[in-house]
């Protein structure tokens, strides 16, 4: 075979190649298109959405390219205004939140294919297509690594974060980086509490000193003592197990008197 034969041969295997690459899909539904080739969304089943249902949301890592999100739709007689795409963060804490987005459409030559390019979706984003058939919903970057990188930074209520990070490792339960600040949260929670706990009754004592009768000064006296002796069978190792233990020696020697 002479070389220019050969070239002929060899380009047109390549020709054939990327022509199967990008044939069209001839099942009816959502695909994501990515580097010249179709990955079918699946539907999502459920009203809501939380960190906990990431196993049902289609993860496709390079489905956001150069801030364009390109969804391909073959479906018989599409109507635009049966369908309606909405985002939600991941980041956040309420999901119910989302902000209504609009694809540029652009009717292919062939029948009953529509291309729906989306522009400026972030990482953090999850788009959510709804139409008279079903929900779709396609994360469009990484999740985990968005939600290691939420629960990785500090936490204004352990507590709330701790039911969140919960719901994640529902999601990804084999994580090193979630498991680790489950962890961090449970410790921080627990602080959290002991505070308030041990705070409380130091307030009961401070009040004892504005009661305007020796008995109301007793009864708040010998609350705050109960409260401290309460903070102490909660938590035997507690941080302010030492503090709580000299205030009722205190208190007992005021009650003495």
């Amino acid at each position: 075979m002479s070389r220019f034969r050969l070239l002929l041969a060899v380009l047109a295997t390549l020709w054939s190649a990327t022509a199967l690459s990008t044939e069209l899909p001839k099942e009816y539904g959502y695909y994501a298109e990515t580097g010249g080739s179709y990955q079918r969304l699946t539907p999502y089943p459920h009203q809501k959405f939380d960190f906990g249902r990431f196993s049902e949301v289609n993860q496709i890592a390079d489905a956001n390219t150069n801030g364009k999100t390109v969804l391909l739709l073959h479906k018989k007689e599409f109507d635009q205004f049966e369908m309606a795409a909405v985002v939600r963060k991941i980041a956040i804490i309420n999901h119910e939140f989302y902000t209504e987005v609009k694809p540029v459409i652009e009717p292919l030559d062939s029948a009953d294919y529509y291309r729906l390019t989306f522009t400026d979706l972030a990482a953090n984003d999850v788009l959510f297509i709804h139409d008279l058939d079903s929900v779709y919903a396609l994360a469009v970057g990484q999740p985990l690594k968005q939600l290691q990188q939420l629960f990785a930074a500090k936490q204004d209520s352990p507590a709330a974060a701790l039911a969140n990070v919960e719901d994640a490792l529902k999601s990804f339960p084999e994580d090193k980086s979630l498991l680790a600040a489950r962890k961090k949260l449970e410790a921080d929670s627990t602080i959290v509490d002991q505070n308030r706990v041990f705070e409380y009754a130091v307030e009961q004592e401070q009040r004892a000193d504005n009661m305007e009768t020796l008995s109301a000064k007793v009864d708040m006296l010998e609350r705050a003592k109960a409260y401290y002796g309460a903070y102490i069978d909660k938590y035997p190792q507690g941080v302010h197990v030492d503090k709580a233990q000299e205030r009722i020696k205190t208190l007992e020697k005021r009650l003495k008197i």
